[in-house]
């Protein structure tokens, strides 16, 4: 048994497993596989969830093209990925669940040259996913510099599907441009991020964290050890702490990553930081995301 016929014939067994009908256009393996768990004794029927309708969902479309679908994208990888604000990381709407409707959520691949492996899939709605289709990053970074919607989305929605899906269109994290967070969920789960894209998610947590009064202290020490790790300048030091006081001050009315790397001013300040550090700062701050790889207190709001 090749390994399209395997996959054909374990999505049949789980097919069965969850109780959910044949579909007409299932082949043999996968009916194979279906018909394997019913001569199973004891085997009864389970229940599937949200998740696991969705990864039954999406390993059959793969299954469909001829594409791989890696083992370890399971139900709770999908869950996990899933943006905890139950809202479109590209459109900012709430996602509608099986409503027929634009603002469904849907799984899709960053990069549809590739198949379905971890880091190569976002949780985003119908709208955003139609708009995407088959496009390159050329062509979103294309319509992300338009004056005016097109094509589905605002220039804003193309920039924020153009992050997401960046990191899958390279080789590693160095390849990631270093452009400020719009979206909700930049970083999904098996996600290489830059390191610049590293400072801002934790920047932005700790001035988040930092209204609270119990976290303010340790919000000071952080940004002060970020600042004495990278800064090496006077330079530097001055763009960091111009960078830092900027995003705590928008923090203070805004809860989320999005709207505060959305500002124009703390785009500014995050440039000029960005414009005072050479290679050897990059390389620090390279060094600084190494060393906090396992930290996951910079989950989205």
């Amino acid at each position: 048994m090749d390994g399209l016929d395997q996959q054909a014939f374990d999505l049949g067994w789980d097919y069965a497993l969850f109780g959910l009908n044949v579909p007409p256009e299932a082949n043999k393996a996968f009916c194979d596989g279906y018909r394997a768990f019913g001569s199973e004794k004891n085997k009864t029927s389970r229940v599937p969830d949200r998740y696991v309708r969705k990864w039954l969902q999406i390993r059959f479309g793969a299954l469909r093209r001829g594409k791989h679908f890696a083992s370890d994208v399971t139900p709770k990888y999908i869950e996990q990925i899933t943006p905890a604000t139950g809202r479109c990381p590209v459109t900012d709407r709430p996602f509608t669940y099986s409503q027929d409707a634009p603002t469904d959520w849907s799984v899709d691949r960053a990069n549809n040259a590739r198949g379905y492996v971890r880091g190569n899939i976002l949780i985003i709605s119908r709208a955003a996913n139609a708009a995407k289709g088959d496009r390159s990053l050329e062509e979103i970074r294309s319509l992300a510099s338009g004056v005016g919607p097109s094509e589905g989305l605002t220039p804003v929605e193309w920039q924020r599907l153009g992050q997401l899906v960046e990191p899958a269109f390279g080789d590693g994290a160095e390849d990631v441009s270093p452009v400020p967070i719009l979206a909700g969920q930049p970083v999904a789960l098996g996600m290489p991020v830059s390191p610049l894209a590293s400072l801002q998610l934790r920047l932005a947590h700790m001035a988040i964290a930092g209204w609270d009064r119990e976290k303010r202290d340790a919000m000071s020490e952080g940004m002060g050890e970020m600042q004495g790790f990278v800064c090496r300048t006077k330079e530097q030091r001055r763009a960091f702490v111009r960078l830092a006081r900027e995003v705590l001050r928008r923090s203070k009315c805004m809860c989320s990553y999005t709207e505060i790397w959305a500002t124009e001013r703390v785009q500014k300040r995050f440039g000029s930081f960005v414009a005072s550090l050479d290679a050897a700062g990059i390389i620090r701050l390279a060094e600084l995301q190494a060393s906090t790889m396992g930290d996951q207190n910079t989950k989205l709001s």
